[in-house]
């Protein structure tokens, strides 16, 4: 095994988790949150997304029985709500587009939606429970 000749930094970890980027016209943002206030992730499942804690309020991780049933329920919730938007089609467009459409998600949502876009900002991570096989444009 070789070992690596410049040690790596660990600066770009706060990038990592908790985090997020924010799109905006010419130029995206990126948004820092506290890990020890956002103790979830986020689970996206048939285009839908789900908040999951996985961290109690003493900073413990949750069993993994209670984890495991919590991602089961993600996925049954999922395939139930078919009739519902998918929020996530709109971040794979172009960045101006993507800025437009969150503007006017914030505008017709209002403080409802806003809160339910800070919540898919702040998790810990995204883990896609999908079972397609994705495909390339080339």
């Amino acid at each position: 095994k070789r070992e690596p000749q410049t040690p790596l930094c660990s600066v770009a970890f706060k990038y990592m988790f908790n985090s997020c980027r924010i799109p905006h016209r010419k130029q995206d943002t990126y948004k820092i949150y506290d890990p020890s206030l956002h103790k979830h992730c986020i689970v996206a499942s048939n285009g839908h997304f789900f908040a999951v804690d996985f961290i109690d309020d003493e900073g413990n991780p949750l069993p993994l029985q209670c984890i495991e049933d919590s991602l089961q329920q993600c996925v049954e919730m999922s395939k139930m709500c078919n009739d519902q938007p998918k929020l996530g089609i709109l971040t794979s467009s172009d960045r101006d587009s993507w800025a437009d459409a969150r503007v006017e998600l914030i505008r017709g949502g209002g403080p409802k939606m806003e809160s339910s876009l800070e919540k898919l900002q702040s998790g810990a991570l995204v883990l896609c429970l999908d079972d397609e096989t994705p495909v390339s444009r080339k």
